[in-house]
């Protein structure tokens, strides 16, 4: 409506004013340069200070899966110096690692019970219809401020870069064959000290199994912090 009434209120001096020939002419027209200067300056509070609209904020929650295979991980690649980053996040339904927007987006990391992505996303949207309908025509309701991301990821998740990551694949793809020395040496040491605490246990294949795969299951949680204190 406010373009409408701009180009009405500059039809109107023009009409009245400059071609006058009456005194209330002239007059008509001085109102509609008023009207025109006022539309003029209220178009520009609108442009400027977003005059007529208010800020609002909408949050959505999503939750979150490992960004790489085999490690509960939340991926990020520095920009810059580094200050900035950029998180590759995954959810469940997503095939492939999603990358944080960078323009007037900031993010962040914190300890949660479970890994979720809470987003709040600030915009400008009208007060009311009238002032909706008054300035509707430059279409910028809705028009985006800023996000902040939050990600919520459980202490037993780790934040890498995909440098980091890369790297403690290699060493991982590296040591694989050592490790698997070591583990067999160690697991049967400690099965050897098992049996001498309790002899019946080399009889007892069930339970000689549940302690192989125990204490495997610690080594290479042991062996995946080493490797992960080292690239960190």
């Amino acid at each position: 409506m406010i373009i409408f009434i701009l180009l009405l209120s500059v039809v109107g001096f023009a009409f009245t004013f400059v071609l006058a020939k009456k005194s209330w002419q002239t007059g008509f027209g001085i109102v509609c340069g008023g009207i025109f200067l006022l539309s003029l300056v209220l178009v520009t509070a609108n442009f400027v200070s977003h005059f007529g609209m208010k800020k609002v904020v909408e949050t959505e929650s999503i939750e979150l899966v490992s960004s790489a295979d085999g490690l509960d991980v939340l991926l990020y690649k520095p920009l810059g110096d580094g200050s900035e980053k950029v998180y590759l996040y995954q959810t469940p339904k997503s095939e492939e690692p999603t990358p944080t927007e960078t323009d007037h987006v900031t993010n962040k990391v914190t300890e949660g019970t479970s890994p979720e992505l809470v987003t709040e996303t600030s915009y400008w949207d009208y007060k009311n219809d009238f002032y909706k309908l008054f300035f509707g025509i430059v279409n910028n309701n809705h028009e985006f401020i800023e996000a902040e991301n939050t990600f919520n990821v459980p202490a037993s998740w780790e934040v890498l870069s995909v440098d980091q990551m890369k790297e403690f694949g290699q060493l991982a793809k590296e040591r694989q064959a050592s490790f698997k020395e070591k583990a067999q040496k160690e697991i049967q040491t400690k099965l050897m000290a098992a049996i001498q605490k309790d002899p019946t246990l080399a009889t007892d294949e069930a339970k000689k199994q549940t302690l192989i795969e125990q204490w495997t299951a610690e080594l290479q949680a042991k062996m995946m912090q080493d490797l992960l204190n080292e690239v960190k």
